[in-house]
């Protein structure tokens, strides 16, 4: 077989200076991709490997079915398949994007480190060994650009725990591996060499007010109902009118997905007069239809162009003649979390050259308007409830549920929360 109908070769990867074979396979359907670790490169037991698990993916149509997530050869699961099915496991509930996203990264990093392994043999000591990698840097991360934090280092640790749990309760492994990885203790400050993370400031306003004249009339709306109502960026792109309780005088938003959707907990989000005036500007007839849309932003730049546009009717270009056909890429239906922030950083960055053109500044001199993220709006927003009014209602306001989250109490109170928004929201 050659081409697009050959299937996946037999490779090897080098880890932890030893050659080890592996294979990729593609679901399908789904389109997904699974690496297998097979063993020692070039050994007949890795050759054996691939062979079956060629044979167990053309016979189920070239989909991955869990058959291939079982023992191989009878010696067990490794490291990787652990790390593959409990992937799987979190995908296939309600978890939170963010939560599967950290799985992932995790699991990318054990598997490069000791994927090949028996996952029986994974010990306390491998475990601290994958730690240090992480704080060290010299475990590959997606989810981050350079070495872990001590919290995020104990966060990762115990994700690999609950790991191992998961597969102890499948019996993947016997009964006993995980309780020893438990007895692992957490990093400590000053303990591993490893850094301490630096606390994210709420936003200063005169940042957010050099960044106006650069944002579009949507993410402006954005920035300004998170400063009026503290919600998440991720519970705002998604925002719809069927979502929002309009019955009484303070609005209460419900989003279908949030933080913690998956454990089965309801969040409310209390819209006052300030961010009933923003939200009037982008209603629509249709309850179902996203409120801040990218389409609609287009749309809206378009045609202010269109209107600024100094060459006569008739003349030059007609209105979308020289606009591709089939453009590779459409603006979505709602923003995301990761383009709201794009939006946020752009606009920071030509505020920031605008600010040095004005001084004459050379242009890669330190910064005058510095980047922010979105959450810093809600770290504002928590803030300002924190210093006008007591615990409970800040934690009304940004609807913590635990008393870590706001140092307080285990009950939200409803009311309290529509005390907040009826005078500042």
């Amino acid at each position: 077989m050659s081409g697009r109908n050959a299937p996946p070769k037999y490779r090897c990867r080098i880890i932890r200076g030893k050659n080890v074979a592996y294979l990729t396979l593609r679901d399908s359907v789904t389109k997904r991709k699974r690496d297998y670790f097979l063993g020692p490169y070039g050994s007949i037991e890795s050759r054996t490997k691939y062979a079956k698990l060629i044979a167990a993916w053309e016979a189920g149509d070239r989909r991955i079915p869990s058959e291939l997530v079982r023992p191989i050869m009878g010696r067990g699961y490794t490291v990787a398949q652990i790390a593959a099915g409990f992937i799987d496991y979190v995908s296939g509930r309600n978890y939170h994007h963010t939560h599967v996203k950290m799985f992932r990264s995790i699991a990318q990093s054990l598997v490069a480190l000791c994927g090949h392994e028996p996952a029986v043999d994974f010990t306390p000591a491998k475990l601290r060994m994958v730690r240090q990698a992480l704080i060290d840097g010299s475990a590959p991360v997606a989810a981050l650009r350079k070495s872990c934090c001590r919290l995020t280092a104990n966060r990762y640790t115990a994700a690999i725990v609950r790991m191992f749990g998961w597969a102890e309760s499948e019996q993947h492994i016997p009964v006993g591996v995980t309780s020893a990885l438990e007895r692992v203790e957490s990093l400590r400050p000053g303990e591993g060499g490893a850094r301490e993370s630096v606390a994210v400031p709420p936003v200063k306003l005169e940042h957010v007010e050099a960044i106006r004249p650069y944002l579009s009339r949507h993410i402006a709306a954005m920035v300004d109902l998170q400063l009026a109502t503290g919600m998440r960026s991720g519970e705002l792109v998604i925002m719809r009118a069927i979502d929002i309780d309009m019955t009484g005088d303070v609005w209460v938003y419900s989003p279908p997905q949030h933080k913690t959707s998956h454990r089965g907990q309801r969040r409310e989000i209390y819209i006052g007069e300030r961010g009933k005036d923003i939200l009037s500007g982008f209603l629509q007839p249709n309850l179902h239809a996203y409120i801040f849309s990218p389409a609609d932003a287009t749309a809206e730049l378009l045609a202010r162009r269109h209107d600024l546009r100094k060459t006569p009717a008739g003349q030059g270009n007609e209105m979308g003649t020289n606009r591709a056909e089939s453009p590779l890429k459409q603006p979505g239906d709602h923003y995301t979390s990761h383009s709201y922030y794009q939006a946020i950083v752009k606009a920071c960055d030509k505020a920031d050259a605008a600010a040095k053109r004005a001084i004459d500044a050379d242009r890669n001199s330190e910064r005058l308007v510095p980047r922010w993220r979105p959450h810093q709006l809600r770290h504002y927003f928590a803030t300002e409830v924190r210093r006008l009014y007591d615990l409970p209602e800040a934690q009304a306001a940004l609807g913590h549920k635990t008393m870590d989250a706001t140092q307080i109490y285990a009950k939200i109170n409803r009311q309290l929360g529509i005390k907040v928004a009826r005078q500042i929201g």
